[in-house]
């Protein structure tokens, strides 16, 4: 059974778009999808939305913005906290601790540099390696 788009570019001539996936599930898209709506048949009947962020919608942002004065700080600590959890999250990713790759280097913690720092921030502390550990390191390979 085919996928069924029905979709509507403006609500000057719909008042609603509806959407038939293959299985005959029906959705309505609302008011705000289906203005910018571009619906696409994706590989193996998913069906994926689209939407187009063109400069009409991020003017309609800003004078919500400008008629809710409230909502400006709201707007700015979720972008704050959006860009903060981002950045961490790919500055951790970039750490020994993480293994992405186990099938290449399945230990990274073998191959540390001691004199390299892995904490976030260090206070007074000095990298040396640990003459014990280096001597049962190479007498285990």
């Amino acid at each position: 059974m085919p996928i069924f788009l029905y979709a509507c570019h403006s609500m000057a001539f719909a008042k609603r778009c509806h959407v038939r996936t293959r299985v005959g599930n029906r959705r309505t898209l609302g008011r705000g999808e289906a203005e910018h709506a571009h619906l696409i048949a994706a590989p193996r009947g998913w069906l994926l939305l689209y939407l187009a962020f063109d400069t009409e919608v991020i003017m309609n942002f800003f004078q919500l913005l400008r008629k809710k004065k409230e909502l400006i700080p709201l707007v700015a600590f979720m972008t704050v906290a959006a860009t903060g959890a981002t950045s961490f999250a790919l500055y951790s990713l970039r750490k020994t601790d993480v293994i992405i790759d186990r099938k290449r280097n399945p230990e990274p913690w073998e191959t540390v540099d001691p004199s390299v720092p892995t904490k976030l921030i260090t206070i007074n502390q000095e990298w040396k390696p640990i003459e014990e550990l280096q001597k049962v390191r190479r007498a285990t390979k």
